[in-house]
């Protein structure tokens, strides 16, 4: 059945009018209304946010560093300390807490590991000054570590033991260093003057750092060796041998500073005849004349301490071990002339340097100057020596047959040529002489 137009135009009409029917009611449109905004609104897209990936850290890094050098070192090198911080408790707690912890602590594994992730970072970017100033710096650290555990008390056989060994492990590792950064001396003979020269300058104050450090733990680390150990039941160690072993690693430490000090004048000289555009006489002249000096002081600071102690132990006579301390007093009396000797010795071999140094013959001035850091070397080791008995002596206020008596330590050969070494140093048996 067709309709016309007109007919479908009046029937639309008759529907308008019909508003109950087309016109819905208010109510159920303002509830239908704000039904369907809802849910227009829930499902709106939401772009997710933009997870954090760790692989923005190594791109990061591939921007500042060689992406070879940052995804086979960096990364696993990183990866490996972070997952150790978690396991042990939070990163920032653990490092912080290791920046305090000694030898023979858990923590002192993750303080150690960190210093050796510094320096072979150094080491891949090919700079000599920053891997020796680390290797310093490492060298103090132990140092004043051993100095640290030294003082700290031990109250029976097995702590004893166990400080010993640890004062010990300290020292060896300081040595280490030593040894690493004699080596950067060593590469250094064959780079141009003027990096062996600015090396020197970086090293020469970091080695009198680890110098000054060694000095002023000798006495407390001389003093676990005197501490009577008693090997627990059933342990066959043989005390005497240990404590030669353990002051035969101090006399190597203190031999490896010497060889450092040494190898820095030698070097300076050396790349001196070969470029004296880049390396000037006057800064070679500067450098031995800083040696001089600071051997000088050392001479002068060893007789003066030796002369205090002794005036110490003087007065510390009393009761029953007024004989034993007499006996003391004469010996510490001969390592007063000893070190009156090994000062005119020393001081005689540094005016000849001088003159050396006047003609221009830095050579020869830089063996009169090891010659002379080497009898410092052994009036520093004596008067280190009367400084444990004196010490002693104040702490207990009495003496007995058990105390050591400094005994004097004899001048050493001297040697015309200063060796360079290759290798690291391995601890030499030391004689009685270096007994306390």
């Amino acid at each position: 059945m067709s309709i016309s137009k007109k007919q479908l135009k009046m029937q639309l009409h008759g529907l308008q009018e019909e508003r109950a029917v087309i016109n819905p009611d208010k109510k159920w449109l303002e509830t239908n209304r704000t039904f369907l905004m809802s849910e227009i609104t829930r499902a709106r897209y939401n772009e997710p946010a933009k997870a954090f990936s760790v692989s923005y850290i190594w791109d990061g890094l591939s921007v500042v560093l060689p992406p070879k050098f940052v995804h086979s070192f960096m990364r696993p090198v990183l990866v490996a300390v972070l997952v150790f911080m978690v396991a042990s408790g939070g990163w920032i707690t653990t490092v912080s807490a290791s920046n305090s912890s000694l030898p023979g602590q858990r923590l002192h594994v993750i303080k150690t590991s960190l210093e050796s992730a510094q320096i072979a970072v150094a080491h891949l970017s090919g700079s000599s000054e920053t891997v020796a100033k680390l290797e310093a710096e490492r060298a103090v650290k132990r140092i004043e570590e051993a100095r640290t555990l030294a003082r700290t008390p031990a109250y029976n056989p097995a702590q004893k033991k166990e400080q010993k060994v640890n004062v010990q492990r300290a020292v060896v590792d300081a040595q280490k260093s030593m040894n690493n950064l004699n080596k950067e001396l060593v590469k250094a003979e064959a780079q141009k003057p003027a990096a062996a020269a600015s090396l020197v300058a970086v090293t020469t104050p970091a080695v009198e750092h680890v110098e000054d450090a060694l000095e002023k733990a000798k006495s407390d680390i001389k003093e676990v060796v005197l501490a009577v150990a008693i090997p627990a039941e059933g342990d066959g160690t043989d005390d005497d041998s240990v404590e030669n072993d353990f002051v035969g690693v101090v006399a190597a430490l203190e031999r490896d500073v010497i060889a450092v000090q040494t190898k820095n004048a030698d070097l300076m000289v050396k790349k001196y005849t070969e470029d004296q555009q880049m390396v000037s006489a006057e800064a070679v002249k500067q450098h031995l004349d800083d040696q001089i000096e600071k051997i000088e002081n050392k001479i002068d600071g060893s007789s003066l301490l030796v002369t205090k102690k002794v005036e110490q132990v003087k007065k510390a006579t009393k009761g029953d071990a007024a004989e034993t301390v007499e006996k003391i007093v004469k010996k510490t009396a001969v390592a007063t002339e000893s070190i009156h000797e090994t000062s005119v010795m020393a001081k005689e071999t540094l005016t000849e340097a001088q003159a050396f140094i006047k003609q221009d013959d830095f050579g020869a001035a830089a063996q009169k100057v090891a010659e002379a850091r080497e009898l410092a070397s052994t009036a520093a080791q004596t008067a280190s020596d009367v400084a444990v008995v004196a010490k002693t002596v104040e702490n207990e206020n009495e003496l007995d047959a058990a105390v050591p008596v400094p005994v004097v330590t004899p001048l050493p050969a001297v040697q015309t040529a200063v060796q360079t070494p290759q290798q690291e140093t391995t601890p030499a048996p030391v004689s009685e002489s270096a007994g306390l």
